[in-house]
């Protein structure tokens, strides 16, 4: 099968990392994959050396944007599937193939309900433009595929096939599930963006300091002005996966969207460490400990719970172990690609 992806550039964003392990995957299975690039840059996450790599390298913004709906018209009839992952390549995509008149090898992966993301001040006043802008990318003629359950039918999203995020259980594998630090590490992803929750954590952590509960406290990415604590820098997926795995607790407050997948949560069951966390999915009573990121107190208390209860603890990540081997990347991979293969969605 010949699979083309389109994107605007590499980043270091979830749903890039997730692009690229399927295209690795599908290219070691013996498939030909080829992203497309708007902008030149280099992948943040390991590729598979078979994937072609093209570069448009367009003098402007409009320039790029001819240029990739010029390569897709022209390049039509090479490719198998065409996927898009984000509301502005969708409408590329779209155009590329409308002079075709044909949309069935037309795919969109959605992996997040993005016109909620334009509420943050990211594209500068221009808010209002890019919501109904990535809103309307779901009325596309697009074979949509979403990554959650919940964007089945979601406001003006509707679905009727799933793939989740996967993430290497070989990587991310478990510690010893009954153990804990003399001293209880706790830990959580540093993001500027209020509704990643993380300056939420940082105040639970001010009021276990002030009420006398002895624990180390670590921030990893972005760092936050708060009580004394270690900042790192786990850089790339052996790296993260240990930082969750050094961790007695993690803590992952996020905001929105609430039934979808974060890879805080997956991630920190995968190894075997406590969670406290919002509620994305697959966290549950049986194997989270799930708070309302909005309230600091909540997140210290459910903190307490578990020094104070590990047995139960320990019980939890047991069954959070067993909910997360759903997401394993072999398993995810042929899941989509069997789509892909079938006429209609």
């Amino acid at each position: 099968m010949n699979i083309a992806i389109p994107i605007l550039t590499f980043s270091k964003a979830g749903g890039h990392r997730v692009l690229a392990k399927l295209a690795s995957i599908w290219c070691k299975n013996g498939h030909n994959v080829e992203i497309i690039l708007c902008y030149e840059s280099e992948s943040y996450f390991p590729l598979d050396g078979k994937i072609k790599i093209t570069h448009l390298r367009g003098k402007s913004v409009f320039d790029n944007l001819g240029k990739i709906i010029e390569y897709i018209h022209n390049n039509y009839y090479k490719y198998d599937v065409i996927i898009a992952n984000q509301n502005r390549t969708s409408f590329y995509l779209f155009l590329g193939c409308i002079r075709h008149m044909n949309f069935s090898k037309c795919y969109y992966y959605i992996q997040a309900y993005e016109p909620e993301f334009y509420s943050f001040g990211f594209t500068k006043g221009l808010d209002n433009f890019f919501k109904v802008y990535a809103a309307i990318s779901y009325y596309l003629p697009l074979k949509r595929v979403v990554n959650s359950n919940v964007y089945l039918n979601y406001k003006n999203l509707q679905a009727k096939r799933v793939v989740y995020p996967g993430i290497d259980l070989e990587l991310y594998y478990p510690k010893q599930l009954t153990f804990f630090s003399k001293r209880i590490k706790i830990g959580t992803i540093g993001r500027n963006e209020s509704w990643k929750g993380t300056a939420d954590v940082c105040r639970a952590m001010e009021i276990l300091k002030s009420e006398g509960i002895e624990f180390d406290f670590y921030i990893a990415f972005v760092d936050f002005d708060t009580i004394p604590h270690y900042f790192v820098k786990p850089d790339g997926d052996s790296k993260l996966s240990n930082f969750y795995r050094d961790m007695d607790i993690v803590v992952a407050a996020c905001k929105g969207q609430y039934g979808a997948i974060h890879y805080p949560v997956i991630e920190t069951m995968a190894v075997g460490t406590s969670i406290v966390c919002t509620d994305y999915y697959p966290s549950s009573e049986e194997n989270a400990y799930k708070v309302d990121g909005s309230s600091p107190r909540q997140i210290a208390e459910a903190i307490k719970h578990i020094i104070y209860n590990k047995e139960e603890a320990i019980n939890k990540r047991v069954q959070a172990l067993r909910d997360v081997q759903q997401f394993g990347w072999p398993v995810i991979a042929q899941k989509f690609l069997d789509y892909l293969k079938e006429d209609e969605i």
